[in-house]
């Protein structure tokens, strides 16, 4: 997606998706590994649940960049869109009859 006032947007939106992608594929990782050393005595389980609450908000800020980012580029797009040739206020192609 081209952004008409900065050209790095779609370099941004890229390095934010791989971001994103990354928190949403090693989250559940390091919650999953937490679990098991909670599980298996290695550490406290209030530590554990430590784990698991950042692992959750470190998943849910970087989702929330994403889409934000997302929805930056497609206002801008909405905004030098122009409207086709004879539609007007919405009309079908009876011409709103």
């Amino acid at each position: 997606m081209t952004h008409p006032t900065n050209p790095e947007t779609p370099a941004r939106e890229a390095q934010q998706a791989r971001r994103a992608s990354l928190a949403v594929g090693l989250a559940p990782v390091v919650v999953l590994l937490a679990l098991l050393a909670v599980v298996v005595g290695l550490i406290e389980p209030a530590t554990g649940l430590l784990y698991f609450v950042a692992g959750v908000a470190w998943t849910v800020y970087e989702m929330y960049r994403y889409l934000q980012l997302v929805d930056e580029g497609s206002e801008a797009a909405d905004t030098t869109a122009a409207a086709p040739a004879g539609v007007a206020g919405g009309a079908g192609p009876a011409g709103g009859l």
